[in-house]
């Protein structure tokens, strides 16, 4: 199987610094095309499976043909199932990697709906078939709000846009921020014996940004610990941050 241009996820940090990753394309949606694409392959060719990822679409190519029962435009509805390699579909089924033939663009379509991404486009192009899988919306805006102060060198004045868009990041974290911190405090008035856990279960924060919330409200002195850290409990000793 041949691939070009291996990266289609941006990755930024937040607030606690814990990595996020966000895919431009739904990576269930794409697994289903790609189990698709070997399951369907014409293996009388040489030719591999080709996996081309640009930097807001995908471009999967097969060398093979759609059954001719069903055409491009019917894939999303409901249409038999043919598989050029009834031996190796089976294979999958059995080891559980499909639930049943004919049901890979309705998965694909359930994906992307969940995702708010948009469907890929299939045609039969380039002697074969060939799906493009395009950017989200959601992450078009990802990519333009950080491609505005990425790659700049360390010596190069910042442009006013730039410095717009540092500002608008900067404004937006600390008020994510003090929201949370408002929750996590709001919580310990309720139940000051609540543990790190359970905060993490209650926030939805990981258990390391929780852990850097509460050193910094103990830094500002905003909270403290009474007791050990097991069956002790937080004690609230201003009800604002310093």
């Amino acid at each position: 199987m041949e691939s070009q241009n291996i990266e289609y996820k941006k990755t930024w940090r937040d607030e606690y610094l814990n990595r996020k990753e966000t895919f431009f394309f739904p990576r269930a949606a794409f697994r289903e095309l790609l189990l698709n694409a070997v399951i369907h392959k014409d293996y009388l060719s040489t030719t591999p499976i080709q996996i081309r990822i640009y930097k807001d679409k995908i471009r999967l190519w097969n060398d093979g043909a759609l059954p001719k029962e069903v055409p491009v435009e019917d894939l999303y509805k409901e249409h038999v199932s043919k598989p050029c390699n009834p031996n190796l579909a089976n294979v999958f089924f059995k080891c559980g990697m499909i639930e049943s033939w004919a049901r890979g663009f309705s998965k694909i379509t359930r994906y992307c709906e969940e995702e708010n991404a948009k469907l890929p486009v299939i045609d039969l192009s380039l002697g074969g078939v060939t799906a493009r899988c395009f950017a989200s919306d959601k992450y078009l805006v990802l990519m333009n709000e950080h491609q505005e102060t990425e790659n700049v060198p360390l010596n190069v004045p910042l442009t006013e846009r730039q410095k717009t868009t540092q500002k608008t990041t900067q404004k937006t974290t600390q008020k994510t921020t003090q929201k949370t911190t408002q929750k996590i405090l709001d919580i310990i008035k309720t139940n000051p014996y609540v543990t790190r856990t359970e905060l993490s279960d209650l926030t939805g924060i990981s258990p390391d940004g929780i852990k850097w919330q509460l050193k910094q409200l103990k830094d500002k002195k905003v909270i403290t610990r009474v007791g050990a850290d097991k069956g002790g409990y937080w004690e609230i000793v201003s009800g604002d941050e310093k």
